[in-house]
């Protein structure tokens, strides 16, 4: 990859400031580059430095892997804590209530007084 264009990338993240540093770039080449083969582009105290060699290479392989892997992990912990809290927050009490309910129930007490009330057709 050529510094010119090792450049560009570089200043691709810096947005909306973008033609304005490559044409103080442009004009810095043109001037003079330093010795050492650097290239400072901007003004006052928003210098610049750009190098051949800063640039870390971009992980090209197993980023999707990677990724999910994270992702995966964390619905697995995320779906294991809600259906804890569904199971302490809302079976459990469900059941307890049903057991204390059924626990006195008496159904013929309740069919007399159902019957009582005249709900059943059939009964008198």
């Amino acid at each position: 990859m050529s510094g010119r264009r090792r450049a560009r990338c570089l200043l691709t993240s810096l947005g909306h400031r973008l033609p304005l540093l490559f044409e103080r770039m442009r004009t810095a080449r043109a001037s003079a580059s330093s010795p050492s083969g650097r290239t400072d582009v901007g003004a006052g105290e928003n210098i610049i430095t750009m190098s051949a060699g800063t640039l870390p290479k971009p992980q090209m392989r197993g980023l999707l892997a990677k990724r999910l892997r994270f992702h995966i992990v964390g619905a697995v912990l995320v779906s294991l804590g809600v259906a804890a809290s569904y199971k302490f927050g809302v079976a459990e009490p469900r059941k307890k209530a049903y057991a204390d309910f059924y626990r006195n129930y008496d159904s013929m007490k309740d069919f007399e007084e159902m019957r009582k009330a005249g709900i059943f057709q059939s009964t008198k």
